[in-house]
């Protein structure tokens, strides 16, 4: 937890969106989609920084991350 507070942010939006600006760039990021349906794109849900995103998540409280 104590690195969550490193990273900033008040809410749990906040926080994953610092968190994946300091993990990905644009370049990187335009890369992949969610579900990496076009056949030129990777799928971000297979990806293990997704794994560890939706971790930070259930750490924080947030249950309905297991959608993603």
């Amino acid at each position: 937890m104590n690195l969550l507070a490193r990273i900033g942010g008040h809410t749990i939006k906040e926080k994953v969106k610092l968190s994946m600006n300091r993990l990905f760039t644009n370049r990187t990021i335009s890369y992949m989609s969610l579900d990496g349906r076009s056949l030129r794109k990777l799928a971000f849900r297979h990806h293990p920084i997704c794994q560890v995103i939706v971790g930070m998540m259930l750490l924080c409280g947030m249950r309905y991350a297991c959608v993603l």
